[in-house]
């Protein structure tokens, strides 16, 4: 497994605070400059967002070399992830061992930068996570990741896709909103018990009435 790249987080940091300390508005690329960029690593990615060059009306991925734009999110999508992310937080505790869409560094590739909709990083990793640091997360340190998909199938759950990204990450668990299914991808550890019951109660929350497939293996 890849390990973290100390430089590649000190060097996000950096670029973070010149921004905050010039003080200057971003000179953000255009759509047309952004679609024209390829191969792009993930250094050279986390240095852009942290630069903030990317425009920040849309939410960007890095995927395969490219960067392009996330699916717009609606509201039962926002509205699970916040559930989930709270009910994380309860059973794991609010101390920063559960995130909301960080940046990974991944094992393989190297031009590909996954972001999950919520991770739970392993038992005493987030000490290594202060909040005032701005460094990704090295995917070594991840336990547990999980995705709401409803339009996003094709990268959260086919072989191909970003599981892959995941190498080594041993639970993740893709909450399919059109399936109603709570799904584990081949490769993956069916996810324990209070893991289980932390994405109940989730479902419990947002969709009482619904009756879901729960877990699965796809």
């Amino acid at each position: 497994m890849r390990s973290f790249d100390a430089e590649i987080g000190a060097s996000y940091t950096r670029a973070m605070t010149a921004v905050d300390q010039d003080g200057a508005p971003p000179v953000h690329y255009t759509p047309d400059e952004i679609a024209a960029l390829r191969n792009v690593t993930v250094e050279q990615f986390l240095r852009i967002s942290a630069e903030q060059r990317l425009p920040n009306e849309r939410r960007w991925a890095h995927e395969r070399g490219r960067i392009v734009p996330m699916n717009t999110e609606y509201a039962p999508h926002t509205r699970v992830q916040t559930t989930l992310l709270a009910t994380l937080c309860d059973a794991y505790g609010y101390d920063g061992r559960v995130l909301s869409s960080p940046s990974i560094i991944p094992v393989d590739p190297a031009y590909t930068t996954p972001q999950p909709d919520a991770l739970v990083l392993r038992d005493g990793a987030e000490a290594r996570y202060p909040i005032d640091d701005l460094r990704p997360v090295d995917a070594a340190d991840v336990w547990a990741i999980f995705e709401v998909c409803s339009s996003t199938h094709d990268k959260d759950l086919r072989p191909e896709g970003r599981p892959t990204d995941y190498a080594g990450i041993p639970h993740y668990a893709v909450l399919d909103l059109d399936a109603k299914a709570v799904i584990v991808p081949d490769g993956y550890e069916v996810p324990p018990a209070d893991l289980l019951a932390a994405i109940e109660i989730t479902l419990e929350r947002v969709d009482p009435t619904g009756r879901w497939t729960f877990p699965t293996q796809g």
